[in-house]
């Protein structure tokens, strides 16, 4: 997978993945639209649609440079001044647009787990404060963050184990049930109780 050999606005180089020309979407279009009105000597014409796509082509760049550093949609959308619709309106349409972003969310995992990290391993330093004022910082340490990286990079090690035993810590005894003993009632209470017990399972 090559990337994009062209450069952002503040000098680095661009980490989307590069789709055409050896540049992602983006930065491929920007550079169509700069290289025919280059050749016609003078720039797009405002509110034409090579105008509209040069800045369309444009925010696109700023909302998923946007993204890769703060990690939200509502975030990026404000860094690019653009609604959220927009950004899920351009997922639908431009599958270019829609493979840039994904590369930005990786990104972005990437930022949140290095600063999870810094957290938990290296530490933050916090003020201390006497009669309301600052008079040195401690250290402080995220041993939730730690236990959270340990069950990501080493799950089979340190995933939670729950185990279930009957009374005296023996096999959990069972009996069968008359199901047509049971009132309408008690079926649809127990059928009830099985959903949302499915449901509790799935977003848990």
């Amino acid at each position: 997978m090559a990337f994009c050999r062209a450069k952002t606005k503040s000098g680095r180089q661009c980490t989307r993945v590069a789709i055409k020309n050896r540049l992602c979407t983006q930065h491929d279009a920007i550079r169509a639209s700069h290289s025919s009105h280059q050749k016609k000597g003078r720039k797009p014409r405002a509110g034409s649609a090579a105008a509209k796509a040069l800045k369309t082509a444009e925010t696109k760049t700023k909302f998923l440079a946007g993204f890769g550093q703060i990690a939200t949609v509502t975030g990026a959308a404000e860094h690019a001044k653009v609604s959220r619709r927009v950004h899920y309106l351009w997922l639908e349409d431009d599958a270019d647009y829609a493979a840039a972003f994904t590369q930005a969310q990786l990104e972005a995992n990437d930022r949140l787990e290095s600063e999870a990290r810094r957290r938990a391993v290296a530490g933050v330093n916090e003020p201390v404060y006497y009669q309301g004022e600052v008079v040195g910082t401690v250290k402080k340490h995220s041993d939730t963050l730690l236990i959270f990286l340990l069950k990501g990079a080493m799950p089979d090690k340190y995933r939670d184990r729950h185990e279930l035993t009957g009374a005296g810590g023996g096999p959990i005894e069972t009996s069968s049930i008359d199901l047509e003993a049971l009132s309408i009632d008690t079926l649809r209470r127990i059928k009830k109780e099985m959903a949302a017990a499915k449901r509790a399972r799935a977003s848990a």
